[in-house]
Formats: structure tokens, sequence, C-alpha cells
């Protein structure tokens, strides 16, 4: 946004001389430099406030504001181990030897009646990194007709004067290693390796649209999972506030960024490349649960079975002067019938979320260290509400570690053991506390328990969110170091590659032989798609 003075400033020169206008201009200049002032009193009245609030608590003695630890719901126990039973694990158990040579005693220093006994290991590791620069000589030759022809280059140079080793090296830096292109460059120019900021980004920019293609397969084959999580944070580009959504599992990773977070544009996400909005019976059912008005659904029901893009969709509302909300509400419904249509998500997805509004969505199942959160947020104001908070989260930890061994046990779980969890939930959250704030809490859990539930009907859901929460601090840590993006096209490359290193992760593969394997085209490694939908048939098949 410009700024408001300057913005004034043009107005005013291109306005005609006019002694009224010049007094208004003068006005509105006052009003916003007094608007600006009272901004800055705002501001450091709102930090007064906050310092008189924990100077008054403190002289209360009462606790000061909370800091939020992490959840103690995942922590591994740290239970001392066995030193007796303790045994130190093969350093060199998953190395591959790549040479192996032999140092032989001289004739000299063997003493007289030695006996021979074979050979010692020690293993040493070494990198070697080695600049090569070569001149290819092509032949020509000239035919009767005048033209020339020409011998090629070997088929991993395509046209590139960079060897695809350095473009791996360069994509894997700055991906995997988040490396600036700068710090690229001079890493580099210290190898003796002539090249320019520009031609680093050209390289990073290609490789992104040759591999986009296997980035976009991942959404279409890991929604075919019975379970998906989703999450989104902030990815600032062209110095505008984005966001990144991430869409994943224990064997994929999808990332799609873009200007803003809705529950459109999240329906839009996961339609993938072609966006297309269908009316059907799913989409009039979700119309309704909206309470919208009968003419409206009138108006939807003559139109089912029909597609429109995005173009006719968009003329489509206008020409019927929908409403804002209603318009919002048929183009969700509209969405959620092209995923029907295509079978993309079918009627038992489990989608898992922070609770955020955007993803309630499907079946929707949320995560238990983010409810637990609500409870920890709490700032009890006496040592009752103290206790009674502490023993809600005792026993909410105790039933999260039952939930736990259920899962864990679950070809053995009866239909009796399940009742008994859902009774113990009930138990437990239905507590009558004293303080206003924590029975609040306690309703809004007990409202979810569907949503938290879920994991008794399908052992196999998480319980938490953790997998997306790791996945999208890969962008917080990329905001950190680098800001933002400034093209379309370095928006894509971003993410692409930190959707194809994370999956890579999750499959066992090193994203190091991956890069070799797509750069130089031998193709030993098989396409990302094909081995996450062998994943998800395993685990469909697994009882």
């Amino acid at each position: 946004m410009k700024d408001p003075g300057e913005l004034l400033v043009k107005i005013s020169e291109s306005l005609p001389k006019n002694p009224i206008i010049d007094e208004l201009v003068m006005l509105v200049r006052a009003l916003f430099e007094e608007n600006q002032q009272l901004k800055q009193q705002v501001k450091e009245m709102k930090q007064e406030i906050r310092q008189l609030k924990d100077e008054i608590s403190f002289l209360k003695n009462q606790p000061p504001r909370p800091k939020i630890k992490p959840s103690k719901l995942e922590m591994p126990n740290n239970k001392k181990r066995n030193q007796k039973n303790w045994k130190k694990s093969s350093k060199n158990k998953r190395l591959i030897i790549d040479r192996e040579e032999k140092i032989e005693l001289l004739p000299d220093q063997i003493p007289q009646g030695a006996i021979f006994k074979g050979y010692k290991k020690f293993i040493i590791q070494e990198l070697i990194i080695t600049k090569q620069v070569t001149k290819y000589l092509l032949a020509q030759w000239r035919k009767p007709n005048g033209k020339y022809i020409s011998a090629k280059l070997p088929k991993k140079f395509g046209n590139n004067h960079f060897g695809p080793t350095l473009q791996q090296y360069i994509v894997y830096q700055h991906h995997a290693n988040r490396v600036t292109q700068n710090r690229i460059k001079s890493d580099l120019q210290n190898k003796s390796i002539d090249i320019s900021t520009g031609q680093i980004d050209a390289i990073l920019q290609k490789a992104a649209c040759q591999m986009k293609p296997e980035k976009e397969q991942l959404l279409t084959v890991g929604l075919k999972s019975k379970h998906i999580q989703t999450d989104d944070t902030g990815a600032r580009h062209q110095g505008k506030n984005g966001f990144a959504t991430v869409v994943c599992n224990d064997f994929f990773t999808y990332f799609k960024s873009t200007d803003k977070k809705s529950r459109i544009n999240f329906l839009e996400i996961l339609c993938g490349s072609k966006i297309e909005y269908v009316v059907t019976q799913e989409a009039l059912n979700y119309i309704k649960a909206y309470k919208q008005a009968k003419t409206t659904i009138n108006c939807m029901q003559k139109l089912l079975g029909k597609h429109f893009n995005r173009e006719s969709w968009t003329e489509f509302l206008y020409k019927n002067f929908f409403g804002k909300k209603t318009c919002k509400v048929l183009t969700e419904g509209a969405l959620i019938g092209t995923l029907i249509t295509r079978k993309t998500i079918t009627s038992k997805t489990i989608l898992m979320s922070d609770g955020a509004g955007q993803f309630n969505l499907f079946r929707h199942v949320l995560c238990w260290i983010h409810i637990e959160r609500i409870l920890k947020k709490l700032v009890p104001i006496n040592n009752q509400d103290r206790k009674e908070r502490d023993l809600i989260l005792d026993n909410f930890w105790t039933f999260y570690r039952e939930l736990k061994t259920y899962k864990e046990n679950r070809k053995k779980c009866s239909e009796e053991l399940k009742q008994s969890l859902s009774i113990r939930f009930d138990e437990i959250f239905s507590f009558h506390a004293t303080e206003i704030p924590l029975a609040k809490a306690l309703k809004k859990i007990r409202d979810n328990k569907a949503q938290l539930l879920l994991v008794l009907d399908h052992p196999k859901i998480p319980l938490h969110n953790n997998a997306s929460e790791n996945d999208i601090r890969e962008y917080v840590t990329k905001r950190k170091i680098s800001g933002g993006t400034r093209s379309q096209n370095g928006r894509e490359a971003r993410d692409t590659f930190t959707s194809l290193h994370k999956t890579c992760k999750k499959l066992g593969i090193h994203f190091w032989n991956f890069l070799a394997d797509r750069f130089t085209k031998t193709n030993k490694i098989p396409l990302l798609a094909d081995l996450v939908n062998q994943q998800i048939k395993l685990v469909i098949n697994d009882p």
C-alpha cells in the first residue's frame, strides 16, 4: 500500500488550483497526521496496560501471564536404559564401501618368526569435491546442399553449459540446505566455477518446471489415502502476505502457496490444476445445511449434474444476483461436488486439522494436542481453580495414553472397550468446574466428542496433527531466512521442491540421490507417486 501522505500530495497536485480545495487538502493532511499520532499513543498505552496488569498480578500474588510450554502428550518416556544389557551399535553398519586398499608392511618391518594373521579393518570416509571444465569439440560437416550437420553432446547434458551434477548441487543447496542464491554463487566461485546469480536462478526455475508434474501427481495419488492431514502458515510473496497450505500424511507431502486462505481456497487446492464446479446431490446437501433460501435451492436443483468452468460459474453467480454469503456457500458446494465426481474425495475420506474453520469438511477429526492447548492457556485465579485445571490435565493425559494403547492393540480391541473409552471421555469432561473459563473449555471439548473419538472406529488415523505441523515448519524456517518469493515461477519452485524433498524423506529416499537420478535421466528411482500409491495400498489391505 502506498504512503497516504505521498498519495495526498499527488492528488493535490493533479487538482486545479482552488482555495477551497487547498483548505480541504490541508484539513485531510492534518487529520492524517493526527491519526498517526493517535495510533502511536494507542500502541504505547497497550504496552503500558500490559505492564500494569503484570504488576497488579504480582501485587495480588496471582500468577503472571501464562507461557504455554510444549505438549507432554507425545514426549518420549525418559526411562533410564539398562546399562547391563545396552550395547553400542555399529557406526559403519549403513556404509557402502566404494574402494578397498591393502597396505602391506615392508620386509624390513616384519620381525623374524612373525606369523601373518590377515588384515585389520580401518574405514575412512572422505568427500571429494572437484571442479571439472570440459571442452567438447563437436564435429561439423557440410552437406552438398550447403547445410551443416554437427555431432551431438551426450544426452545427460542437453543444451546446458552446466552439467547435471552442478545443477543437482545448486538445487540441493537451495531447497534442502536453505542456502540463498547469492551464497551459492559465492561458494561456487570459490571453487572456480564461473556462474552468476541469474544463471543460478534460471537453473532453479527450469528444474522446478521439469519436476512440477511429478509434484502434482503426489496430490492425486495421496488423496486416495484413508486419511489426510492439513495445515497452513504465512508465506510472503512479492512483498505481500500470502499463505502456504500443506496436504499430507505419512507417505506424501504436497504444498500450495496462495494469496489468501479460506474454505474455497482449500477446496480449489484439492481440485489440483483443473478447477471445475459441479452441481451434485452432495453439493445440494451442503447448500441445504447452510439454510439457504428456497428459491436458491430450487435454482441449484435444476442444475444437478451440470459442469461449470471458472468463467461460466462466475457469470452464473453474477446473473442470478446472489448475495456474498450465498455465493460463498454455492461455490463451496460446487467444489465439493467436483471432488466427489472425480472420486478425489469419497464419503469415507477422513481429514485431520488443528480445528481451523476452513478445514472443517468431510469426516473431520481434531488434533488432541491442539485441544490440550485450550486447557493449558487457562490462568487460574486461586488454588481451587488451579487444582481443578491440573486434575483435568492429568485425566486428559491419562485418557490420551489409553487411546494410544487402543491404537497399538487395535486388532484385539472389542466393542466393550470402545464403549468404555467413550463413557470415560464423558466422565472426564463432564466435570463441574467452579471457574467459568474452565467450564467453557470443557464444554467445547464435549461438543467436539465425535471428532475427537473417531479414532475408536478408525484406529489407524493419528491422534495428533504433528505430521503437517512438522512439514509446514519448513516454510517458517524459509520465511526467516529469505523473507519470501518475488516471482510466480519462484513461488512454484519453492512449492515443488519442498513437496518433493519432504516426500522423499517419508519414503526413505535420499533427496540427493533423487535429484541425481532426475538430472542425469537414469530414472532408476520410480516416480514418487507410484511409490506413494504402493504404500497406500499396503495400508488399505492391512486389516
